[in-house]
């Protein structure tokens, strides 16, 4: 019988002691302990780093490394680099999985060899502990070809799909046969990059996503949901990044599509942002002027002829596009206006 594969998982650390033992502790109950747990412990300022070693004390299969600096989402490739395991899966240490998750996917890989990657499901847990569980899992469950792998990149390019890499149980060999890295230059969308990457060098996967064995704990101060006066640099290094990997992959033009679609729901998320932040008004301006001047970004506010956008988003987009920045921005602040008083009427 051939042996059990060893699953390295790789749980970056940072700031996470409220929920670094649920998580820690969900991964050391898995009914499948072949199992290596890599905690990259990424210079916090709290207890997080105490806590990793209390784990590594009582358990031998956790593995501790500390950094002196924050090396941010690159911090994931010293795991990939160390990662002894056949299997490599990437867990956020404020999320945690369920306990039968990687045993379910161990089965599939023995039953089935072929497959190099193996996704599930997932649920997200709202600041206020409700969960919300059709969270942009739509995809058969099954055995998926190149074909069906290459359509569920294009929803993943289109936001339709989750992107998280964390959903995914994958292959070292393939990893470093193909030398797939985070970018160590983006703040958000590193998950996307990864993901998309991997995908697109797969021949066949399993996808189980009605079992939703990754809880997804959202955080309303997390930093996807703040907003920063730098974040229009941060989207443009994104949108750089993203085009630069599709055209090594020789990505077809529907799939940079399908990407184009993303981004311009991306453009819409960061004038929303901007204008419900705390950032004053001039600064608030001056970013979206500095966003959608630059040439990777304009295109992408075009109309779409194959997905029509809403009306609101069209209005939007139209007075960017005519750089009416002040004016997007106001009317932007009157439409959070309007949503938050009809939430309050509906209570």
């Amino acid at each position: 019988m051939k042996p059990l594969p060893l699953i390295s998982v790789i749980v970056p650390v940072y700031n996470a002691e409220k929920d670094l033992p649920r998580c820690l502790t969900s991964l050391l109950r898995q009914t499948y302990s072949h199992l290596e747990i890599l905690l990259l412990h990424n210079c916090s300022s709290d207890r997080s780093g105490f806590i990793c070693d209390c784990y590594a004390k009582q358990d031998a299969r956790v593995k501790v490394h500390h950094f002196a600096k924050n090396l941010g989402v690159s911090v994931r490739n010293h795991g990939i680099q160390w990662a002894s395991g056949e299997y490599i899966s990437f867990v956020d240490s404020d999320d945690f999985l369920d306990i039968n998750a990687y045993q379910t996917a161990v089965d599939l890989l023995q039953q089935y060899p072929e497959i190099e990657a193996v996704r599930w499901g997932m649920q997200a847990i709202l600041p206020n502990g409700q969960c919300r569980q059709n969270f942009f899992l739509s995809f058969k469950r099954g055995i998926l070809s190149q074909e069906e792998i290459r359509s569920l990149v294009k929803e993943i390019l289109k936001g339709k799909e989750a992107h998280n890499i964390c959903l995914y149980l994958l292959s070292t060999n393939l990893i470093r046969q193909h030398k797939i890295l985070f970018p160590a230059n983006l703040l958000y969308g590193e998950d996307l990059f990864f993901t998309v990457r991997y995908l697109l060098c797969c021949h066949k996967i399993y996808s189980i996503t009605d079992k939703r064995f990754y809880n997804y704990v959202q955080h309303l101060n997390s930093v996807t949901h703040t907003s920063r006066t730098d974040d229009t640099e941060w989207y443009i290094n994104n949108i750089r990044e993203m085009k630069k990997m599709l055209s090594q992959q020789k990505a077809s033009s529907d799939l940079l599509d399908a990407f184009s679609l993303k981004l311009k729901k991306i453009n819409f998320v960061l004038l929303y942002k901007l204008a419900s932040s705390n950032i004053p008004f001039s600064q608030q301006r001056s970013a979206l002027r500095s966003f959608y001047h630059t040439a990777e970004v304009r295109p992408m506010i075009a109309p779409s002829q194959t997905e029509p956008d809403t009306w609101y988003r069209n209005y939007m987009f139209w007075l960017v596009r005519y750089k009416c920045y002040g004016l997007g921005l106001i009317s932007m602040k009157v439409l959070i206006w309007l949503r938050k008083i009809l939430i309050l009427r509906n209570r």
